[in-house]
């Protein structure tokens, strides 16, 4: 497997190798007829110019080219090369020779305008020339050019001197850059790894970079399955314990009603062991649908989420209640504020909340009254019963655990399935609510808040 660096530096090179040889090729075979093209252009402009009446030395300065002029008299050959070649010199252009021909001059007189190169050898240039008749004097503008195809060799030698130097450069700069940058990588492959054997200890150090905003990120990652993994193991826990505990509830009934079947399969059978045996049924179909309830309520939540108001609400589950109540002599001491909010609740589950949450206080209660109390605490509707009993609970807390019965877990001596607080809080938590147990002085309080839709 090819480290990072490998990769990052062949691909440098190839990048460089590819450039130089185009570069190269450019240089040998298409910069010097470019070279030529745009010189000879140079000339062209320049004679266009002569045409619009701009001025020699205008002329020089833009284009650099050197502009002449002769009478259109008739010359002795010899004569008039000699006069081109000594005016073209004292504009500084030393032209070895030059060779204007009679069919050149024939043409000139005709209009024509020619165009020639003149290699000057020795120099190692040529000489590029316009010669055209204009306003009865015979112009030439000539334009000095370097053999290129002898310079480009050169520019090629210096050119790969500096590509080789150029490439040491690169390659100290790659190792000075990518040092820190493999480091970090392979600090971030040793997190992953410790991730997989689930070692969620966090880096602490980041890199003021991009890759400092990754690291950061593997360790927020790193916390959150670390809490997805302790939430899983406090759910199986949950789950073995509800297993256990469920398995225990149901185990007493069936082992009654095996005994009393058996006694009625043996002949002995008896008025005391039909109603035992439709007793514990009915405890078991009770405590069944107890758990549907509180299972389907840890579901998602209700599509019936309507405005409620909880006094009213609250004052139809005592009006229910009222009777079990009086089996027990028992009263309700009743303290609602005025002017509440509205709560946001399904009928239904704000309804079994109350059910379950009074039924217990009823339950458990050794005397009365039970304390109710309904008001609003900054913007959260604040609901508390009270109630007295008769015990010990050393954990008040563990009484919101399913089948939590009274002061201990499971208890026989009392009634009841031990579902109902476990009911209640599943709700109050289904509507992001806050639940509190508090139980002192003989003295059990349950203290609900809820989410209000409060006026704008």
């Amino acid at each position: 497997m090819h480290s990072l660096r490998q990769q990052l530096l062949a691909i440098v090179l190839m990048v460089l190798l590819l450039g130089s040889l185009f570069t190269v090729l450019g240089t040998k075979y298409v910069l010097p007829y470019f070279y030529w093209y745009s010189q000879r252009q140079k000339v062209t402009d320049a004679t266009y110019a002569v045409h619009q009446g701009s001025s020699q030395q205008q002329i020089q300065d833009k284009y650099g080219a050197s502009v002449i002029t002769l009478s259109a008299n008739k010359y002795n050959l010899a004569d008039f090369n000699e006069q081109v070649q000594l005016k073209f010199q004292r504009q500084g252009v030393a032209l070895k020779k030059i060779w204007v021909t009679t069919h050149d001059l024939k043409r000139v007189h005709n209009r024509e305008t020619v165009v020639k190169n003149y290699n000057q050898t020795q120099q190692k240039s040529t000489f590029m020339t316009t010669m055209f008749l204009y306003h009865q004097r015979i112009y030439l503008v000539g334009l000095s050019t370097v053999h290129f195809t002898e310079t480009a060799g050169t520019f090629i030698s210096f050119y790969l001197a500096m590509l080789l130097l150029l490439l040491v450069l690169m390659i100290i700069a790659i190792l000075l850059f990518t040092t820190p940058l493999i480091r970090t990588i392979r600090t971030y492959q040793h997190k992953t790894k410790q991730i997989r054997q689930q070692d969620f200890s966090p880096m602490l150090i980041y890199p003021a970079n991009e890759l400092g905003e990754l690291g950061k990120n593997i360790d927020l990652m790193s916390q959150t399955i670390q809490q997805h993994e302790t939430d899983l193991q406090q759910q199986n826990k949950a789950i073995q314990q509800l297993s256990s505990d469920l398995a225990h509830e149901l185990k007493t009934p069936l082992t009654v009603i095996e005994a009393y079947a058996h006694a009625i399969k043996d002949g002995i059978e008896t008025s005391e062991a039909s109603a035992e045996i439709i007793s514990q049924t009915e405890q078991l179909t009770a405590l069944i649908n107890q758990m549907l309830k509180l299972i389907k309520l840890q579901q998602a939540p209700s599509d019936s989420i309507q405005s409620l108001n909880l006094a009213d609400v609250l004052n139809q589950q005592l009006a229910r209640l009222q009777p079990l109540a009086k089996t027990k002599q028992l009263t309700f001491q009743l303290t609602i504020a005025k002017d509440l909010p509205s709560v946001k609740f399904a009928k239904l589950d704000v309804q079994l909340l109350l059910t379950n949450l009074l039924t217990n206080a009823i339950r458990y209660a050794d005397q009365g009254p039970i304390s109710i109390q309904l008001a609003l605490v900054n913007t959260q509707l604040v609901l508390t019963v009270t109630n007295s009993f008769n015990g010990t609970i050393k954990d008040s807390a563990q009484l919101l655990k399913p089948f939590t019965v009274g002061a201990t877990s499971r208890s026989t001596t009392e009634s009841g399935s031990g579902l109902g607080l476990a009911i209640v809080q599943a709700i109050v938590q289904k509507y992001h609510g806050q639940l509190t147990v508090k139980a002192a002085q003989h003295r059990f309080s349950v203290t609900i808040h809820f989410a209000t839709e409060m006026p704008h």
